[in-house]
């Protein structure tokens, strides 16, 4: 009743942060419902990169690792200010560490191999960013990593095997 009674803007937030903070709770099906209607409410750009940062967000969350590949492609792809492509390339970093940890077996030797060199670029753009998304590789890497001989052997360039390096540290 509330969000049908008052203003289109005003709804359209109540619908983005009910549907966070569903997320936060780990009710993903009722948080993409409130995101999706947020969405199709044609939110300004910035707001709808948000909203779909928070799905693809759940996509990882709930193991949905081919979805959340796609989703974050595109969110990169789509990102045109540098403060939408920092947090859509750490989605995508994350998302494809995870393709390439937990979900491996999805994957052939070349979609892995693919995968691994773009996860190196998202890395490297991160860690060249100022403070915060710095450490945000770093710490992609400490949780993402899960086999380091694997990543050097594949030759992903100096960059990625240093960062990984000082991670066994």
């Amino acid at each position: 009743d509330f969000l049908g009674a008052g203003d289109r803007a005003v709804a359209l937030e109540c619908l983005y942060g009910h549907g966070l903070a569903l997320k936060a709770m780990k009710r993903y099906d009722e948080a993409l419902d409130d995101l999706k209607a947020a969405l199709d409410m044609s939110p300004a750009a910035g707001r709808a990169t948000d909203i779909r940062a928070a799905v693809a967000g759940i996509a990882l969350s709930t193991g949905q690792i081919e979805t959340a590949l796609r989703q974050t492609a595109s969110l990169l792809a789509g990102a045109g200010k540098k403060e939408d492509r920092l947090p859509a390339a750490f989605l995508r970093a994350k998302a494809l560490l995870l393709g390439l940890g937990k979900y491996r077996d999805r994957y052939d030797d070349r979609s892995r191999g693919s995968m691994r060199l773009e996860a190196a670029r998202m890395l490297e753009r991160l860690h060249a960013s100022p403070g915060y998304w710095r450490s945000k590789a770093s710490q992609l890497v400490d949780a993402g990593v899960e086999d380091p001989l694997e990543w050097a052997a594949a030759g992903t360039g100096g960059f990625v095997t240093l960062l990984i390096a000082d991670s066994l540290r």
